[in-house]
């Protein structure tokens, strides 16, 4: 049994039932119970790693303005969260933030991130307004989602089914 009331059969043919009804060009590679977890995905993922990519200012200055982020205590911002507007602190939720270096497009860089999911998700476009308004997102890819296992950092699911650790975990193309 892979999972309560899931055999590999029926998870599989799940997977080809949810590959007819998505559009062309997106497949279903792989699926999986997740064991032993009383929650949705959605309520098991606790961060996510993005690759994104900016325009509007150049590597030194973002550079000092990401250092300038991760050193602060707090970072304010505004969001909206169920149609209004509200104050909140970004910097709980950036694990964490580097220049990678230059973008896939002229003019713009590339920052890596692992934004937090709990207790407030964090957007890419959300992290953009702590660092500095004057940024422009052109790209963001979500590259990994992790669930913390008992001090372990797992990702949900491998392209074969599998749960993997971080350890297990190859670079995505995600525009590299």
């Amino acid at each position: 049994m892979v999972g309560e009331g899931w055999t590999a059969q029926s998870l599989a043919a799940l997977g080809e039932r949810l590959g007819e009804l998505l559009p062309a060009g997106l497949d279903v590679v792989a699926t999986a119970a997740l064991e032993g977890r009383g929650g949705s995905l959605q309520e098991e993922v606790t961060s996510c790693n993005w690759i994104v990519e900016v325009a509007g200012m150049g590597a030194a200055e973002l550079t000092e303005r990401v250092e300038h982020l991760l050193c602060a205590a707090s970072v304010p911002i505004e969001r909206e969260r169920k149609g209004r507007r509200v104050a909140d602190d970004l910097r709980p939720g950036v694990r964490s933030l580097r220049l990678e270096g230059p973008g896939s497009s002229p003019g713009t860089q590339r920052l890596i991130a692992e934004l937090a999911t709990k207790p407030r998700g964090i957007r890419p476009a959300e992290l953009l307004g702590g660092i500095a308004a004057s940024l422009t997102l052109v790209r963001a890819c979500r590259e990994t989602q992790w669930i913390d296992d008992n001090g372990k950092r797992l990702e949900p699911l491998s392209a074969d089914g599998r749960l993997l650790g971080a350890a297990d975990l190859e670079a995505t193309d995600c525009g590299r």
